[in-house]
């Protein structure tokens, strides 16, 4: 059946694309390459030819799959396929690669024995497998005797290239065997040079390393990110009944920014889309010119070699550009024109549909201080002109500039979101929390009991540490002994706070030794009143949101298997070491704000006013990037030019721009050393380029103003903040239930979303909710209900989940009873068709002013689908069961009536999920454990038009309400909420009034 597409909104969308655009979206089959310059509109090109292949075709939304390497670029493509076509774009498949990959491995797991049986690797297990088999294997260039780790990090790193071009150890062997054979050169006659010789030296040290490593982690049962991916291109490969399986499952293939796919993401579309000689519905966007990815794999090899594998693929020129004027795109093309093309025709110039504007100006300062503060007036002059703050970007090269520039604009009052990628452990939060775990891991170490003295929140006056130094001197007694000593500190004038801090560390050091590292870094975080400094503290979502990735990113280290205080502390030294872990992104709600951020990030992004900072010699272009370990070998190294790469970011950079192009450099770097322009500068052609006067700007800068303090915004209280986390998240039930119970609660545990530990009984829920959701789907594929098959899934999933060793044996025996009970009750139930782990999102109209809809979102754990489209819900629950009453709502407990909400809810979703094509026949509270008697019980309700019309009514005060902030001077129920929530609520409400 052709999908319900608004032949109205396709209408008037379709009347106004060009024809290079509307040749693109009618051609739906075979293979299509379309080269999308920048500013040409390919979201909206494949969004309509999603919309005109539902339109023209009876291909159903689910058979359509469209590949994006981004979760943003696949929601913006979800969100505008929904807005043209309805609920039916939920059902289009946008995903990631790598979401791709994971969804084919959970459903077909038989095929992936090693991923399914195994544990994705942590960045610090890779370092430590590294290092331990560099000390004990057989190396000749990659362990030099000063440091013998030296390499390991571009051992990690060039592991992670070869995984990435599917390059087995056995395969990277037979690479450079032939490299030896014929060195490099083809010409056998030739001597091999010294570079030549060098560089095969440190690739056979990498081979050997690469297959222990291998080894390793077989033996390890672990996994790499990379081999995810990997895993699904080789599968599919070599199994044709998965291949076969999912070609016929993908009608229609669609990837976007194509050239920087990497070899295994292009080996599984060449996969997916068949025989090549059969056309394949493949449509692959992208643009050489801004092919950026180098580092992380990308080729543009691939890009290029898409005529070559199907010779018959219709090509399609993007050259009206919708963004820029005419100055901006002839300055950015005048540029690329010094790389050489590497699909064989011509390149096309970009035509401004907007017609000529200003010159793209350039502004020499004589150093970096003055340039960061010359941009900070300019982009102020661009406010008071007219322009809002948040359609001017400054773009930098580097990380550590982009914090710098927003440094400079918040000392001149500017708000502004800084969005550079750093570690994590640049984050003020982590750094914190870290120097506290250190001062807990090695208590009875003065210099330890320091630290945590100095502390910001420690409650410690930094006069009573220097006071306790100069004791610790004159009493010739360790500074943690004179801490003890009350009656010393006392006669010393020290504040009792300095022995109050001891007994914490000493109480917090006991007992760690019996907890679960990262549940007790997450304690050691409440009651040591970090968490409620951050929360006062400007930027408190952006720390909050560090802490709770660098916990997250911790945790599996603490899961795998039991460990120390110091085992843990240990693997956060090595990724501190060498710069490992999740990347802190700063960030802040747009609206209102300059944007600060590096040209990879800004990709894909458009403003009015674009500043490109630093722009000299060494920065952009000219980067002194030599790898530490090389592999000429590989075909895609061959003549490859460092500055071809940076001169396409630079490009990407210029084509940000709308109406006005800054660009701006000094003539000396951080050190005072005279530097040059960058050679892209000169490379824009010149009579597009307009000098711009600074000698009135100097007159008035004082360099004085680089050490003025930051001009502050209003802390916690910020409407934009809290509408931008709630417009991001949406509403899901669980938040909903928690909102009525206290809004505080939900603003704590769902909006700010403070970090908390999974308990062990809701992680024992989730493994078995898995094992469940496999028993169920093994019965669709087979027609019988495998236990055993469940049974193991189960216990896989319940070795990852965070759960301490000693109640680890009690959830096994507890899991494998309630399994096996229930495939005996309700085998035959088990069999019937539906759909497992549904996740549904939907646009929720409402009337509250600047809103306009809000994105409900659940996830139902099974759906029973009956011949006439009426459909059963299942919801699973484990532990004790609930009364009937208890689950309507009818008792004075405080969780009452949670559970009939959420059936409720859950119709609320239905009604709009595929058009409202299925009616809830029923909806299902599912006690998957027996209970107390030893039976199974299933409560059985219908929910009625009127609960559905509550649940709207409902849902639309809440909304009103968080958007409002009208909770905000409520008090903090500590009967209903965690008194460490109603004591960071209080302090909020109090900072908030002496704010005013």
């Amino acid at each position: 059946m052709t999908a319900p597409v608004s032949k109205k909104l396709f209408s008037e969308l379709y009347k106004q694309l060009n024809p290079a655009q509307k040749e693109a979206v009618d051609t739906i089959d075979g293979p299509v390459m379309v080269i999308a310059g920048p500013g040409t509109g390919k979201t909206q090109v494949l969004t309509l030819r999603i919309a005109n292949i539902l339109k023209k075709t009876d291909t159903s939304a689910d058979s359509i799959l469209a590949l994006t390497f981004t979760e943003s670029a696949a929601f913006s493509l979800k969100k505008r396929l929904v807005d043209i076509i309805g609920t039916e774009g939920y059902r289009v498949r946008a995903h990631t690669f790598h979401g791709f990959s994971q969804n084919v491995i959970e459903r077909f797991p038989d095929a992936f024995p090693r991923i399914i049986g195994g544990a994705p690797t942590h960045e610090a297990e890779k370092l430590l497998l590294l290092k331990k088999i560099i000390e004990t294997a057989t190396l000749s260039s990659l362990r030099p005797s000063g440091n013998m780790f030296y390499y390991v990090n571009p051992i990690k790193g060039q592991i992670s290239s070869l995984k990435r071009e599917q390059i087995t150890p056995d395969k990277f062997k037979d690479i450079l065997d032939d490299a030896e054979k014929d060195g490099v050169s083809g010409d056998e006659t030739e001597a091999p040079s010294a570079s030549f010789l060098k560089a095969l030296s440190k690739a056979r040290d990498l081979l050997v390393v690469y297959t222990a490593y291998e080894q390793a982690l077989r033996d390890e049962k672990l996994y790499d990110y990379d081999d995810m991916i990997v895993e699904v291109s080789r599968t599919l490969e070599e199994d044709e009944n998965l291949r076969l399986s999912l070609q016929e499952e993908h009608q229609y293939i669609l990837a976007d920014e194509h050239q920087d796919a990497n070899g295994a993401q292009n080996k599984i579309l060449e996969l997916l889309a068949g025989d090549i000689h059969a056309n394949p519905n493949l449509f692959i966007v992208g643009d050489d010119k801004q092919a950026i990815f180098r580092f992380q794999g990308a080729s543009l090899d691939h890009f290029a070699g898409f005529i070559k594998k199907y010779p018959s693929a219709k090509v399609v020129d993007l050259t009206d550009n919708y963004r820029s004027v005419q100055e901006v795109l002839d300055g950015a093309g005048s540029l690329i024109e010094h790389n050489a093309p590497p699909i064989d025709r011509p390149r096309v110039s970009l035509k401004s549909f907007r017609g000529n504007g200003k010159k793209i100006q350039k502004a020499t300062l004589s150093n970096p201080e003055a340039e960061r503060f010359f941009v900070a007036s300019s982009v102020l002059n661009d406010i008071r002109s007219g322009i809002e703050p948040s359609e001017i970007a400054i773009i930098t090269r580097r990380n550590q500039d982009a914090t710098y520039f927003g440094d400079a604009l918040s000392k001149k009052g500017i708000p502004n979101s800084v969005e550079s990628d750093q570690s994590i452990f640049q984050a003020q939060t982590v750094s914190l929390i870290i120097t506290l775990f250190e001062s807990i891991v090695r208590f009875g170490e003065d210099r330890a009991f320091f630290s945590a003295c100095l502390l910001p929140f420690s409650g410690v006056h930094p006069h009573d540490v220097y006071r306790l130094s100069r004791v610790s001197k004159v009493e010739r007694r360790s500074v943690t002994d004179i801490a003890k000593d009350t009656d010393l500190l006392k006669k010393s004038n020290i504040s009792l706070t300095v022995h109050e801090m001891y007994n914490r560390l000493a109480t917090w050091r006991k007992h760690g030794e019996n907890t679960e590292p990262v549940a007790f870094l997450e304690s050691v975080a409440r009651e040591s009143g970090l968490i409620a400094h951050i929360v006062q503290e400007d930027g408190s979502h952006e720390e909050m949101e560090s802490l709770r990735a660098f916990l997250d990113d911790i945790r599996p280290l603490s899961a795998r298997r039991t460990r120390s205080l110091e085992d843990i502390f240990g693997a956060i030294e090595t990724m501190k070491e060498y710069g490992l872990g999740p990347k802190h992104v700063r960030t802040a709600p747009k609206e209102g704000r300059v944007r600060v951020m590096t040209a990879h990030r800004a990709k894909g992004m458009e403003f009015s006013s674009v500043y490109i900072v630093r722009s000299q010699d060494g920065v952009w272009g000219n980067r002194k990037n030599q790898e530490k370990i090389p592999l000429p070998f590989l075909v895609d190294e061959d003549g490859f030019d460092d500055d071809e790469e940076e001169r396409r970011l630079f490009y990407v950079a210029m084509t940000r721009a709308k109406d006005t192009l800054t660009i701006t450099y000094s003539e000396a770097n951080d050190t005072g050393k005279l530097t040059l322009a960058s050679p892209f500068v000169d490379e824009i052609q010149t009579d597009l380029v307009a000098d711009v006067p600074v000698e009135d700007f100097l007159k008035t800068f004082d360099v004085v103003e680089s050490f003025a303090p930051r001009a502050r915004r209003p802390l916690v209280k910020d409407k934009e903040v809290i509408r931008d986390l709630f417009l991001s998240q949406g509403l899901a039930v669980t938040a909903l239930n928690n909102y009525l119970k206290s809004p505080w609660l939900y603003f704590m545990r769902n909006l700010v979303r403070i970090p908390e530990m999974p308990t062990p009984p809701l992680e024992y829920g989730n493994a078995i909710h898995s094992a469940l959701q496999a028993l169920v789907n093994r019965g669709f594929e087979r027609g019988e209900v495998d236990v055993a098959y469940a049974l193991v899934c189960f216990e896989s999933e319940l070795s990852r989940r965070f759960i301490p060793e000693s109640l680890r044996p009690d959830y096994m025996e507890r899991g494998q009873v309630a399994i096996e009970g229930y495939a005996k009750e309700y085998a035959k139930d088990i069999l019937l068709p539906g759909k497992t782990e549904l996740s549904i999102e939907i646009p929720f109209d409402v009337s509250v002013p600047d809103v306009g809809a809000v994105r409900l979102r659940g996830k139902i754990d099974r759906l029973i689908i009956h011949p006439d489209d009426t459909v059963s819900v299942i919801d699973y629950k484990t532990g004790k069961h609930k009364s009937r009453n208890q689950i309507e709502g009818k008792t004075k407990d405080l969780n009452s009536g949670d559970m009939k909400r959420q059936l409720i809810f859950y119709k609320v979703l239905l009604s709009s999920f595929m058009g409202g094509k299925y009616t809830l026949r029923e909806a299902i509270i599912d006690y998957v454990e027996p209970n107390d008697r030893g039976k199974y019980r299933k409560e059985v309700f219908t929910v009625t038009d009127e609960e559905v019309q509550e649940m709207k009514d409902t849902i639309e005060r809440v909304v009103s309400e968080i958007w409002d902030l009208s909770f905000w001077n409520t008090p903090c129920d500590p009967s209903v909420v965690d008194a460490f929530y109603c004591d960071m609520v209080n302090a909020i409400q109090n900072n908030t009034q002496s704010q005013k």
